[in-house]
């Protein structure tokens, strides 16, 4: 059983302005390319989005999601009759699609009144309805997977923009996403054991008060 993500962030949790802001990096008005620095800066973004997603196992801002397993019954998915399947990275926003290759290799769509969503907490269900048949699959590591879309939701559907995308994110993931962004500003080559390992415990501490540890 396996998580990836095939439909990545449109926008990230901290925006460029909001990272130099962050980093007291000013950049003169009518400035044609930006701050020299700001694909430093937007990398940084993205690796401090990674860590944080890594250390709390949630999706932070919206994306598409797949979990796949090479059957219905393999390890790990051998409670689904009763129990359900646990939709990894929370929060979820929806379920988009279940399919499976069918022994002939092709894939087919599993009827969404086959399967409902249980609300718990803070990780969702997916469920079978009783009268659900398990078909056949074909031998494949990913011939059952799930699509679905997770993340903090936004106000707007589809997203507006950068800060309507990070708007239910909480503030210690950002906070803590900040201060990375600073270390790996400040320490571009090398590390320097004193501050940057404290800078990054205070990150990780950030990230674990938010971190999910029911799977």
């Amino acid at each position: 059983m396996s998580v990836t993500v095939i439909r990545p962030p449109a926008f990230e949790p901290i925006s460029l302005e909001q990272a130099r802001q962050h980093l007291r990096v000013d950049v003169y008005p009518g400035s044609p390319g930006g701050h020299p620095d700001d694909d430093l800066i937007t990398r940084a973004i993205v690796a401090a989005r990674e860590r944080a997603e890594e250390i709390t196992r949630r999706a932070l801002v919206e994306q598409g999601l797949r979990m796949v397993a090479p059957d219905w019954y393999v390890e790990g998915w051998r409670r689904t009759a009763r129990h359900g399947i646990d939709l990894l990275r929370p929060p979820l926003i929806s379920v988009d699609q279940v399919s499976y290759y069918d022994d002939a290799n092709a894939l087919q769509l599993v009827d969404p009144s086959n399967y409902f969503v249980e609300e718990t907490e803070p990780v969702h269900r997916l469920r079978w309805a009783s009268s659900f048949a398990y078909p056949c699959c074909y031998v494949r590591a990913d011939a059952v997977r799930v699509d679905y879309t997770a993340g903090y939701a936004a106000q707007s559907s589809p997203v507006a923009d950068q800060a309507d995308a990070a708007s239910g994110i909480p503030s210690s993931i950002i906070n803590g996403m900040l201060l990375l962004i600073g270390d790996m500003y400040e320490h571009r080559e090398a590390t320097v054991v004193g501050s940057s390992s404290t800078v990054l415990a205070a990150a990780d501490a950030l990230f674990e008060s938010k971190r999910v540890h029911n799977f």
